[in-house]
């Protein structure tokens, strides 16, 4: 089994909803994610996944949220942006691309600080 990681960081705002029975104020992060894909088999080149075709896939998730606020933009406009919400939001929407016999998103982990992280994988 191989298991490839590609990370990301990038600047956006979020505040909390219903935290501690209030909304919290909105705060800026410098918020940096990580995929990890596992693959049973390597293509003819010896890659388990093809990193352009990942990160371009990652760009076109992240590009809404940097430099805005994550709370007015779907589905976070409903939800509260909690690192776990958005750490299942890049795994979803990851994970709808990755998927074959031999190839599967694991996991997603989202840090909004250098302390601080959430993972989610099924």
């Amino acid at each position: 089994m191989f298991r490839v990681n590609v990370a990301r960081s990038f600047q956006a705002s979020h505040a909390l909803k219903n935290y501690n029975c209030a909304d919290e104020t909105p705060h800026e992060h410098i918020w940096k994610f990580e995929i990890c894909v596992a693959s049973k088999s390597l293509d003819e080149s010896g890659c388990a996944v093809d990193f352009v075709k990942l990160d371009k896939l990652i760009d076109e998730i992240i590009h809404p949220f940097e430099g805005s606020s994550f709370n007015c933009i779907k589905p976070f406009d409903e939800i509260s942006p909690s690192t776990e919400n958005i750490a299942k939001f890049i795994f979803d929407r990851i994970a709808t691309v990755i998927d074959s016999v031999d190839t599967k998103l694991s996991s997603v982990t989202v840090w909004e600080d250098i302390d601080h992280s959430a993972t989610y994988y099924e």
